[in-house]
């Protein structure tokens, strides 16, 4: 009888838990994965980003404006877009995104008939090392995904049984009892939370600041340059497909490379080697397509009081920024703060 019991209990437990996590996922909801809030809760904080966006695109109509790339995309005002371009915009900016996650935004949005008339792409200059890995939730990304011959933009319900979304479901509902004030990541035009509310082109509190050099060295790791000698002909691919779908498709497409704080520019080009790889990752890009070159030092990014930290600036920066892009005339800004490159 104990042994029937155990049995029991061995096979009653394992599903028990598959199906409080099911549950738990489902009536919580963290990546917004249905059409259903039951306990209401505001702010959905998932751990992937990448799902809050496809959630969001698919259920959203049509922009005529997009933004793409990394997290030094989504700290801009998608809003400026608007201003110089009219319409609709959204900031398809994903945290630590490299140049496959934006090809995958671009054939996503393909599939499901909601390419935008314009699109924006700021490349890291460090996502083209090929000793960087793909992002772990690109890679699980079924909707995104376009490495994986099994890639779709159905929704998953299998998602629902992960250990990712539970962990996103405590977080979510601790948040909503503990701290019910608690502000989401992104706005709904897409930036991080508040930057769609700033329009301005200069500082409150402007003055010519640095960063601590200890600052500094503890953050080179982070643009991963390490070992970084050849250019991923891989991503440089990405980049000519992107090129040839905005050209099959007639959508206006500007490139960009994503600025660096003047400091961090100057620690890792101090090495000739990486300076090397900067000038071959420069040149070819400009084979592929025309862009503006924002790594150069200037009055805009050799002063620290534009940046958040060593790779993310301000949301005055990104205004100047598109006001480069967009041949704003009424801006003065310096001559090689964004400095139009072709072949």
């Amino acid at each position: 009888m104990r042994l029937k019991k155990f049995v029991k209990l061995y096979i009653a437990i394992p599903f028990s838990l598959l199906f409080l996590t099911l549950l738990i996922n489902i009536i919580i909801d963290p990546y917004s994965m249905t059409s259903y809030n039951l306990l209401k809760i505001p702010n959905k904080f998932a751990r992937d980003d990448r799902g809050e966006k496809v959630t969001k695109l698919y259920n959203s109509p049509r922009y005529d404006n997009m933004i793409f790339g990394s997290s030094r995309v989504y700290v801009t005002n998608p809003l400026m877009i608007s201003k110089y371009l009219g319409g609709k915009t959204y900031n398809c900016g994903v945290g630590t995104a490299l140049i496959e996650d934006q090809l995958g935004f671009l054939l996503f949005l393909q599939k499901i008939g909601k390419l935008p008339k314009n699109a924006i792409f700021g490349l890291d200059f460090y996502s083209f090392n090929p000793n960087v890995e793909t992002n772990k939730y690109f890679i699980k990304n079924n909707e995104l995904n376009f490495m994986k011959k099994d890639s779709s933009v159905s929704i998953y319900f299998e998602k629902f049984l992960s250990i990712d979304a539970l962990r996103a479901s405590f977080k979510t509902f601790y948040n909503f009892i503990v701290n019910s004030k608690d502000i989401p990541r992104f706005d709904d035009n897409g930036g991080a939370y508040g930057v769609s509310k700033n329009f301005s082109y200069k500082l409150k509190d402007f003055k010519q600041t640095t960063f601590d050099p200890l600052f500094i060295a503890n953050d080179k790791h982070k643009i991963k340059t390490v070992n970084y000698k050849d250019i991923s002909q891989d991503r440089l691919g990405y980049v000519k497909k992107i090129v040839d779908i905005c050209k099959n498709e007639d959508i206006n497409c500007t490139f960009f490379t994503t600025p660096l704080n003047g400091q961090m520019l100057a620690e890792f080009t101090s090495d000739k080697i990486q300076k090397q790889t900067l000038y071959k990752f420069k040149n070819q890009i400009a084979k592929i397509t025309p862009y503006y070159d924002f790594l150069y030092h200037n009055k805009i990014i050799d002063n620290s009081s534009y940046f958040i930290d060593t790779m993310h600036f301000r949301p005055e920066a990104g205004n100047l920024l598109f006001a480069r892009l967009f041949h704003d005339k009424n801006i003065s800004l310096p001559e090689n703060f964004g400095v139009y490159t072709s072949n």
